[in-house]
């Protein structure tokens, strides 16, 4: 019923937008479908660096690239509105208010953010700006859908200034599904703050569990970055990048700068990433984007921990264990613009994964190689909508993959848009 009202709400306003809309009001959406037009039963969601049994929608936690990686009928909906209060009492002074709501594939709906900021108050210094309510944000390697940080608050609030964020907030019980139980994690309070000093980043995240709906055992995470932001590709190309550096106490390695402990973190576990990510925008015609990331988890053997999450139909891993885990991920993606309306993406990503979630033997390589046409209005990386038409080789250990064969060829497509 929640659902349904809440997809009732967006689609009024969306309908009375035009009657409604001035230079205050902004709308904006973002929204993906893709498949492989193959059965669900027994598949992945996707192929994944790591699963999330325990997290919402169970969605991987970064994926093996998005070309031609839809095992499932994959689906993604956001619809945003955007009020804006400009000089009302004294100029300069300014409030705003967004609304969002998102879809998944399951046919589920939800609200994903609602805050209001303000900017320009008598009391704060220049450029910054105050929040409360639900918000997400964080970053994201797109090229492997990989948040490497999650600020996700579903309700907090928050200083946002010209060299400092801080957010203190608190995160509901999440469910993986009705009938997972043992995939529950405990509502939480969080504590984020980043400091930026010119093309540099620090930070830290620590995370507080007020219960443990599994073995009433609330946990403490604690976790820090630094980052360096590149003006160009590395100091090579035109283009933008980033150098980062992550580590973590009480959690492991892919919820590292995150709102999750999870069920599969202990106290004692040791994690850490290490991040080169960017994008040449034109390299002989040529758009690239590439990510390497190194990550170490090192789980504490003697702790009672979480071996087994029952696998709910959702593609997920029911076993874990507690060995050290380590990954190498690396994914290149380039675009060839061939005409003004169709050009040809090719991607290629390798993942070489030993103890694969501490099962002790769980090691090898997983890949995938993907190429097709895409059809755009304008053949370039920012114009929507956008149709992708892939073809996809793809295979590894089984271990890794969770594939009923080696290898196998993967025929899809991939439609986007986003204003």
């Amino acid at each position: 019923m929640k659902k349904k009202f809440c997809f009732a709400v967006a689609a009024t306003a969306i309908a009375s937008f035009s009657t409604i809309a001035d230079d205050s009001i902004n709308f904006h959406a973002y929204g993906m479908v893709a498949g492989n037009f193959e059965q669900d039963l027994g598949k992945p969601k996707n192929l994944a660096l790591h699963m999330d049994p325990t997290g919402p929608n169970q969605d991987p936690r970064g994926k093996m690239g998005e070309l031609g990686n839809n095992y499932w009928h994959d689906y993604f909906v956001s619809l945003a509105i955007n009020k804006r209060w400009d000089d009302t009492v004294d100029p300069g002074q300014w409030a705003d208010f967004t609304y969002e709501v998102v879809g998944y594939g399951d046919k589920g709906v939800e609200t994903a953010q609602m805050y209001v900021q303000f900017g320009g108050l008598d009391f704060m210094p220049q450029d910054t700006k105050l929040w409360a309510g639900r918000r997400y944000t964080g970053e994201r390697i797109g090229i492997l859908a990989y948040n490497i940080r999650e600020v996700n608050v579903d309700s907090g609030v928050g200083y946002l200034g010209k060299n400092v964020d801080i957010t203190i907030g608190y995160n509901q019980i999440d469910w993986s599904s009705e009938n997972a139980i043992e995939a529950a994690e405990g509502s939480r309070n969080l504590l984020d703050v980043a400091y930026r000093l010119g093309n540099y980043e620090f930070g830290g995240t620590y995370v507080h569990e007020l219960d443990d709906p599994i073995r009433n055992n609330p946990r403490d995470a604690f976790s820090v970055f630094g980052k360096y932001t590149f003006g160009s590709y590395f100091g090579l190309l035109d283009g933008q990048s980033v150098i980062e550096a992550q580590a973590g106490r009480g959690v492991i390695a892919q919820y590292l700068n995150t709102n999750r402990i999870s069920a599969l973190s202990e106290e004692k576990d040791i994690s850490m990433r290490l991040s080169m990510f960017g994008t040449v925008y034109d390299y002989r015609g040529l758009s690239i984007e590439s990510a390497l990331i190194y990550e170490y988890t090192d789980r504490d053997e003697d702790a009672n921990r979480m071996t087994y999450i029952r696998d709910t139909g959702y593609g997920g891993i029911g076993e874990y264990g507690s060995a050290t885990e380590t990954g190498i991920f690396a994914a290149v993606n380039v675009k060839q613009p061939l005409t003004n309306n169709i050009s040809l993406h090719y991607e290629a990503v390798v993942n070489n994964t030993t103890n694969k979630d501490g099962r002790d033997g769980a090691t090898g390589t997983m890949y995938k190689l993907a190429f097709g046409p895409a059809i755009q209005l304008k053949a370039t990386r920012w114009a929507a909508p956008v149709t992708d038409i892939t073809v996809s080789y793809v295979g590894g250990e089984q271990e890794l993959t969770n594939l009923d064969t080696k290898s196998e060829w993967v025929f899809g497509y991939r439609a986007q848009i986003w204003f």
